[in-house]
């Protein structure tokens, strides 16, 4: 790389680390954090419990205080192994690490595609245009992609980059270096996401290999060597994931599922109207903004004699073929055929959608600026006649909805009472999904109003497009750096206002203090408790305190019954139907009173004590406490230690026994325990692979104790029983993998240093 590129290299490093620093500047001063929606209930609270014990000197196994006891190293999603999260959460505070965790990949991201692009042609501008679309259009700033998914996904780049390094030199320490950067995007928390770059990883090496002349057989080659060594990285995480996979409502996957959130050809309207398209989407949106869209088909009009774009048109087809999910006859039937179910939600193709057209924009925008008299008339007119009609489309929707707007509602609700309500993961009351059919329709209206503020931005935007590029830039401006500077500031405005409708990045900053619970009475009357026990959420979610959601509880070292995760354990989501306790992500069973009070006797066998609740609840068995914010706090009467012994010997007499519990931590618990006649000892602790007793020091398997709970037979006498998580494949496992990384990346680092 020449001095020139260097210097350009750190001007666009400091000006794009500037850039996310400023607009990230809450975030980066600790003002604000990541505390809505899913980070709320999962990544919050997780990377919390795991920055505590890896403290410690431990990852975390088990977590106790939710769904009675969760294997969370198995649920994969904060990367336990994954080793930035390793030095963040070893190294810094908490709050810090969780912060400067997400803005450091967040710049990652960017950066790996600033050098792609360049790699593919682009110029400082046209890189930096790339970075800024691929970090602050649709993908991490509107969020179809959570902090997981982000993580894994920012190193993409490098890989195609390496590979095409190790193309032109040959040297196999680029193609190892590839299969250790899979291996880490496979432990970073989304192994839908990993193995989605591992199939677009395949298509990259077979063309490169075309465009090379190479054999076939060279791209099958590097993809194995890629793919085990990736494999044998994360085989521990993989693994166990897999095991707890085969508990969830997942083992039992269909069509249905594999379909579930495909993009809808209406939200492709999100392209160009971000205020139309956030209506049919959850989030699921290709934006770009109107301005990078036309250099686009620049480099796609330049992809017909430089071969370097073809590959990022490639992907972009591909992409956008299998988002469409359910909408697209030939995925549907490809996936009946392969019968392969287990990746849902098709539309989060999209971010290499996303991708695709960042790199194309930065190409486009690079030959734009050194050749703006070339470009093709015919493009400029695509371009203005795609403008033209996407305002033809306002106003004539508008004026559909103005006359057929009752009838277009009336079947819109038809097709959803026969083809959304009772389906698969479809769990709701007909009355909420007509309640959202209307929402929807409402909505509508109001964005196609010609009222609406955001509906004329819309369209100021798009005549603004057309002007820059038919007469601003011919006829007013002649420097090509300041023509290079008005279309990135105009991006950037199309990007800024694109953030009103996203639902990812700025909906979900909120205070660090905005969990604090504000039912202090509530509060301290649970923490004061010196019982051990597990307390029961209970009514309308979104009026739970914050504090008291899954896994929020875990922060205030609160047990609870409750979980949230796509991987909860689908025996006990059944179970606890009708309690609104346990959401897997596809829907959840609304609460029921008449569930609860059937149920009591239940909770009182899982160690629940409390029930805190939305709604008044009356039942003998239940006692009230208080009542605070319009939160009841009720108390079981028959509460059921989480320890109990139940003897073999019927009498009148209650049989005598001691229990001491010497020590509970997440995973393990100490007991010393005397009895004058033999019987069994039930730990309320979820039974699960990898739990052990130990009765004097003989192991055992625990037996399964009221369906979900475990428990041991013991004889009479005094013993000392030790139930303990020992997850078996990642001790097998991780001194392979651990191993395998450490070779892999001694023969990279040093394997090619004679050819050098």
């Amino acid at each position: 790389m020449n001095n020139i590129s260097k210097k350009e290299n750190c001007v666009f490093a400091i000006l794009f680390i500037g850039i996310v620093c400023a607009v990230f500047f809450d975030v980066v001063s600790l003002r604000k954090t990541f505390l809505k929606g899913d980070y709320l209930q999962q990544f919050f609270p997780w990377y919390e419990v795991y920055a505590s014990n890896l403290k410690t000197g431990h990852l975390t196994f088990w977590m106790k205080e939710i769904q009675c006891g969760f294997p969370l190293f198995a649920e994969g999603q904060i990367g336990q192994l994954y080793p930035l999260n390793v030095l963040f959460f070893l190294l810094l505070p908490f709050k810090a690490a969780y912060n400067y965790s997400f803005i450091f990949h967040f710049i990652i991201g960017g950066m790996a595609t600033y050098f792609f692009a360049r790699r593919k042609g682009a110029c400082l501008l046209g890189g930096l245009l790339s970075a800024i679309l691929i970090s602050f259009g649709s993908v991490y700033s509107g969020c179809f992609v959570n902090i997981s998914a982000m993580k894994t996904l920012v190193w993409f780049p490098f890989v195609l980059m390496l590979y095409d390094i190790y193309l032109s030199t040959q040297k196999k320490k680029f193609i190892l270096f590839a299969g250790l950067i899979l291996g880490l995007q496979c432990l970073a928390g989304s192994m839908q996401m990993s193995l989605y770059s591992a199939f677009f990883y395949a298509i990259y090496f077979f063309y490169q290999n075309h465009e090379k002349g190479n054999n076939p057989y060279c791209a099958v080659k590097d993809i194995i060597l890629v793919g085990m060594i990736a494999a044998l990285v994360s085989l521990p995480q993989t693994v166990e994931t897999y095991i707890l996979s085969g508990f969830s409502n997942r083992a039992a996957r269909t069509v249905d599922f594999a379909l579930w959130n495909s993009l809808s050809p209406v939200a492709l309207t999100g392209t160009v109207l971000p205020s139309i398209g956030s209506i049919f989407s959850r989030g699921n949106m290709i934006y770009v903004g109107s301005l990078s869209l036309f250099f686009a088909m620049i480099a796609v009009w330049l992809s017909k004699d430089d071969r370097r774009q073809r590959i990022s048109v490639i992907f972009l087809a591909v992409a956008l073929f299998f988002a469409l999910g359910k909408f697209n006859p030939l995925y549907v039937v490809a996936l009946k055929i392969s019968g392969f179910y287990s990746m849902r939600a098709p539309s989060r193709f999209l971010y290499f959608a996303v991708f695709a057209l960042a790199i194309l924009s930065g190409i486009g925008f690079t030959y734009f600026l050194k050749n703006r008299s070339c470009v093709p008339n015919r493009i400029i007119k695509i371009f203005t006649g795609l403008i033209c009609a996407t305002v033809g489309v306002i106003v004539a929707a508008r004026l559909t909805l103005i006359f057929f707007g009752e009838k277009i509602l009336t079947l819109a609700k038809d097709y959803v009472s026969m083809n959304i309500y009772g389906k698969p993961f479809h769990r709701y009351d007909i009355d909420v999904y007509m309640a959202k059919t209307e929402g929807i329709y409402n909505a509508i209206v109001k964005n196609f109003s010609f009222n609406n503020f955001d509906l004329w931005m819309s369209i100021c935007f798009l005549i603004g497009a057309v002007f820059l590029v038919c007469v601003g830039t011919v006829y007013f401006l002649r420097s090509k750096k300041f023509i290079g500077i008005i279309c990135l500031c105009y991006v950037a405005a199309e990007l800024l206002y694109f953030s009103n409708f996203s639902v990812g990045v700025w909906p979900e900053l909120d205070d660090f203090n905005s969990v604090l619970p504000r039912e202090q009475k509530i509060y301290q009357k649970i923490k004061n408790d010196a019982d051990n026990f597990r307390i029961c959420p209970f009514g309308e979610f979104s009026k739970m305190p914050f504090w008291i959601r899954p896994a929020m509880n875990a922060v205030y070292g609160i047990d609870s019954i409750s979980i949230y995760t796509p991987l909860a354990d689908s025996r006990y989501f059944f179970m606890m139907e009708g309690l609104g306790t346990v959401d897997d992500s596809m829907g959840i069973f609304p609460a029921d009173k008449g569930a609860l009070y059937k149920k009591l006797n239940m909770l009182s066998e899982l160690n629940v004590k409390y029930i805190v609740s939305t709604m008044d609840l009356s039942d003998p068995s239940l006692e009230f406490v208080l009542k605070e914010n319009k939160i009841y706090l009720y108390q079981l009467k028959k509460f059921v230690s989480r320890y109990r012994f139940r003897t073999n010997v019927v009498s009148g007499n209650a049989p005598s026994f001691d229990l001491l519990v010497e020590k509970e931590t997440s995973g393990l618990s100490m007991l010393k325990i005397f009895s004058e006649n033999g019987g069994r000892l039930v730990f309320a602790q979820k039974c699960y692979p990898g739990w052990e007793v130990l009765v004097d020091g003989q192991k055992q398997v625990p037996e399964f104790s009221n369906g979900v709970l475990q428990g041991v037979v013991l004889s009479g006498g005094v013993h000392n029983v030790i139930f303990r998580y020992r997850p078996i494949c990642f001790n097998v496992f991780f001194p392979i993998s651990l191993t395998i990384f450490i070779v892999v990346a001694l023969l990279a680092i040093t394997g090619d240093r004679k050819d050098e």
